[in-house]
């Protein structure tokens, strides 16, 4: 349900593991800008699986976090 941005963005830091440097110059953005990007990402996954209280889900999110 993120926006298409968004979730290149959580992506490729996330789960491909680049850097916010790298996926900065890869996307042509700031790094404050795909800082902001991830802070929102997560905090919409964390809302999402909250509200449906999928254990496993919740257990996921916080594997991609560490």
């Amino acid at each position: 349900d993120l926006p298409p941005q968004r979730k290149t963005i959580f992506t490729l830091c996330k789960l491909e593991q680049m850097s916010y440097k790298e996926v900065s110059q890869l996307l042509g953005i700031s790094t404050a800008t795909v800082n902001s990007q991830i802070v929102k990402a997560t905090s919409s996954i964390q809302k999402k699986l909250l509200a449906s209280r999928h254990v496993a889900g919740c257990i996921t999110l916080l594997l991609l976090l560490r």
